[in-house]
């Protein structure tokens, strides 16, 4: 043990059984840790939370209750030093912590348009002083620790944080709210008051448990959210989290009674609803398909000339995933507000005269924004269906005659052209004359077989504990930090399903029933024909069939990775963004997700590495189509043992069997 250098700990991980199964519960971590501090007497350790025992996630040390500028807390990060706490009870302790799936689902339940729910920790928990060795307050031999008799070789520390789900919100007012069931500690009575402080220079106030707290801001920008624990000693613990906020838009209900009261008479000479810019109202459907809920809209509608709806562009939006990753915005404002950022952009000044010049724009905007962007296809038409009937109502209100123009992006294509034609069968008026296809796929969407793989593969790796929590076993996404179970749940709903056209299950075999059912009925339909429409697809692409100098087995991804901060936003990124690239979403880093550069501190004593890329489907057979391998190492006061597992997988794809074959290469033990 000369010099005392380097004791690693180094957990490569791969896929092995689970090909077969959902999950894999890989526990050689537990098992090796659980060697290394067998000999100690975990009765003494304070709180038994023992740091050094668990694999980090993140540097909770430096949520220590002080400021820095490294220390900025978010959704990811508060996940991970709570994973890293629970996986780092080194005796069964249970005060203040539930499963990685409750801390999840709590938060999500709390979640809605009304107000933000912030989620929080504060716990106590001990670390090894770091000169415990060379102080003879522990001792180390043969692969083991063992107390020294009369020394006490652990310092107790104390963690803090709060973070909000979002770090954009579109509005100047926001409501925030921090419910106790998803305030979680293992020392609650220490605790006297938390307030918190919005950056708008009216400085802290109370952020008592289930009470709503409100700001509201005059300009848009990033802002600081500082959060002040006050124990009972008088000790004060600080956090701090960033939010973006983006100007909103002031909107009117239109089935407020106050408006409708105001809707009186018909014709040409109608009184416009209150003379509001926008107007907000919810439609809800009539039907759906079995065993399914009847589906709503929220219609944000920019009234051109403020004289009710003369001139409708229905804009149909696509794929989204707001109910699950952002229920916040299910009012719609921001993806309204890009959409016309979008019209803005584009430099066409006749389609700016069109739709947002203010004095002069024809066309009255009725923008649909789903409250499940992921439902079945035929429950958002039929929403959609009572959006067309519900304008046809108001044209004939105020006087109107024109026709409708719908537009419908991405899945909203498909949405829109089976609304349609199921009216014309139906025998319903549409009232439509262009329907404009944008970037919808008609026959279905691809997502590389690769890029599934490594999304599926990265969801199925779980670490197990093997101290129980409440008389069961601790089982932690590897993903730790990440809302895992809501990023990962993509694929597998409803409307993903009946638009891929090679979907790849859990157990990463090939399931497509959704989709060619859904696409049978969608051929037997047809595209509308009635009352004159004409229908016009737009999309992008070369629209000459000229190649992209591309060929079969190219890589698409490759990443290779040695690096302390960030490694689970990283991976997540690298697994999700090609799948909502395909389906629409929000992209991972993408310029509305601030605070992408400190989704995880990961202390200097751990490192994380990952070689993984990803192939287009090649020709030959037996060719690599996926490969991964991700490792942590995590050093103890530089001893001279290193303990190493090692496990590598490639995945092949079998053209003429669609057969995914899965070698196991190495496992290697030193």
């Amino acid at each position: 043990m000369k010099n005392f250098n380097k004791l690693f700990f180094s957990l490569l991980f791969g896929i092995t059984s689970f090909i077969y199964g959902q999950q894999e519960v890989n526990t050689d971590w537990a098992a090796q840790a659980n060697n290394l501090f067998s000999a100690i007497d975990k009765s003494k350790v304070p709180n038994g939370i023992l740091l050094d025992y668990g694999m980090e996630f993140t540097n909770v040390p430096a949520f220590n209750g002080v400021l820095t500028d490294s220390t900025y807390v978010n959704s990811g990060n508060i996940r991970e030093i709570y994973n890293t706490l629970l996986m780092s009870r080194i005796r069964d302790v249970s005060a203040g912590f539930v499963s990685p799936d409750t801390f999840h689902n709590n938060w999500q339940q709390e979640r809605n348009t009304d107000f933000i729910a912030l989620s929080g920790l504060f716990f106590k928990y001990a670390a090894y002083v770091d000169n415990s060795l060379s102080s003879g307050k522990l001792q180390y031999s043969n692969g083991k620790f063992y107390d020294v008799p009369g020394q006490n070789p652990y310092v107790e520390k104390k963690t803090f944080g709060i973070a909000s789900p979002i770090d954009t919100y579109t509005g100047y007012t926001v409501k925030v709210k921090l419910p106790q069931n998803i305030f979680y500690s293992n020392a609650l009575s220490d605790i006297q008051s938390i307030e918190i402080n919005f950056g708008d220079g009216k400085g802290f106030r109370n952020l008592s448990f289930g009470q709503l707290t409100s700001a509201t801001y005059t300009t848009e920008g990033i802002k600081t959210w500082t959060y002040k624990l006050v124990l009972n000693s008088g000790e004060t613990l600080l956090s701090q989290s960033m939010i973006k906020i983006n100007k909103g838009i002031s909107m009117t209900n239109i089935d407020a009674s106050n408006i409708q009261s105001n809707i009186i008479g018909g014709g040409g000479n109608q009184t416009p609803y209150f003379g509001a810019k926008y107007y907000n109202k919810t439609i809800t459907a009539t039907t759906s398909l079995p065993g399914s809920i009847v589906g709503k809209a929220n219609l944000i509608i920019d009234d051109a000339g403020n004289n009710g709806i003369r001139k409708p562009l229905i804009v149909v939006t696509g794929f989204d995933m707001d109910k699950i990753l952002n229920p916040e915005n299910l009012n719609g404002q921001e993806d309204f507000l890009n959409f016309k950022k979008e019209i803005i952009k584009s430099g066409s000044a006749t389609l700016q005269n069109l739709l947002t010049n203010d004095s002069i724009k024809q066309y009255d905007i009725i923008f649909i924004k789903w409250q499940n962007g992921m439902d079945y296809i035929q429950n958002n038409a039929y929403v959609l269906q009572e959006v067309i009937k519900w304008v046809n109502q108001q044209k004939t209100l105020y006087g109107s005659t024109e026709k409708n123009v719908i537009i419908g992006q991405s899945m909203g294509g498909l949405v829109s052209r089976y609304a349609l034609t199921d009216m014309e069968q139906k025998g319903w008026l549409h009232q439509t004359r262009l329907f404009v296809n944008q970037d919808g796929p008609q026959q279905g969407a691809n997502i590389p077989l690769a890029y599934q793989a490594a999304y599926r593969h990265v969801s199925n790796m779980y670490l197990g504990s093997t101290i129980p929590l409440f008389s069961g076993q601790v089982i932690v996404p590897l993903l730790g930090g990440m809302p895992w179970s809501t990023y990962f749940s993509i694929l597998d709903q409803p409307a993903t399903r009946q638009l891929l056209k090679n979907r790849l299950t859990l157990n990463y075999g090939l399931e497509n029933s959704f989709y060619s059912t859904f696409q049978n009925e969608l051929k037997t339909k047809g595209y509308p024909i009635n009352e004159g429409i004409r229908n016009i697809a737009i999309s992008n692409g070369s629209e000459c069939g000229n190649t992209q100098s591309f060929n079969a087995g190219d890589k698409l991804l490759g990443f290779n990775y040695y690096k302390g901060l960030s490694f689970w936003g990283d991976l997540l990124s690298i697994v999700y963004n090609p799948i909502v690239g395909v389906l629409g979403g929000v992209i991972i880093g993408s310029p509305g997700m601030i605070g992408s550069g400190f989704l995880g501190l990961v202390p200097g004593h751990s490192t994380y590495s990952a070689d993984i890329y990803c192939n287009s489907i090649s020709y030959n057979q037996g060719t690599t189509m996926y490969h991964n391998k991700i490792s942590y190492t995590k050093k103890f006061f530089g001893l001279d043992q290193k303990l190493q597992l090692i496990l590598l997988i490639k995945m092949s794809l079998n053209l003429q069997e669609f057969f995914l074959l899965i070698i196991m290469v190495a496992v290697i033990l030193i």
